[in-house]
């Protein structure tokens, strides 16, 4: 989950600042003749970002998008990163939907030995959404 703020630097630019939730297990099954051996790891943590979001009209109520952030710096994770390309229609003055392709990546570790954990992986692909404007 991520919850964004943004203030307007130019007419299409915008100065993000975000704070970003993630929740992460991993889970092992392994079967050996007749002996089964499980572990489970999980980490949750939050990351700050900044970011910029550059928009432009396209036609009418239709807008296209591109937006990057970067964060974690030592707090949650590493290092995190978020880009996101979309294109919005905006229904009416507080309601949008839009659809776009995202891709988000963290380097997260924490532990020592065999508490140890490292989650370094980049997700990615379409998506969806509405937006609430006030």
């Amino acid at each position: 989950a991520m919850a964004t703020v943004g203030r307007r630097v130019a007419p299409h630019l915008e100065a993000l600042f975000s704070l970003a939730y993630f929740d992460v297990s991993t889970d092992l099954r392994v079967r050996l003749l007749q002996q089964v051996r499980t572990a489970s790891r999980s980490a949750n943590w939050v990351d700050p970002l900044l970011g910029l979001n550059y928009e432009i009209p396209i036609s009418g109520k239709w807008r296209f998008a591109l937006r990057g952030d970067v964060g974690g710096f030592g707090v949650g994770s590493d290092l995190t990163w978020h880009a996101l390309t979309k294109v919005t229609y905006q229904q009416s003055d507080r309601f949008s939907w839009y659809l776009g392709y995202r891709a988000i990546a963290y380097d997260y570790e924490e532990g020592r030995e065999l508490n140890y954990q490292h989650y370094d992986l980049v997700q990615h692909g379409p998506g969806a959404g509405i937006a609430f404007s006030f």
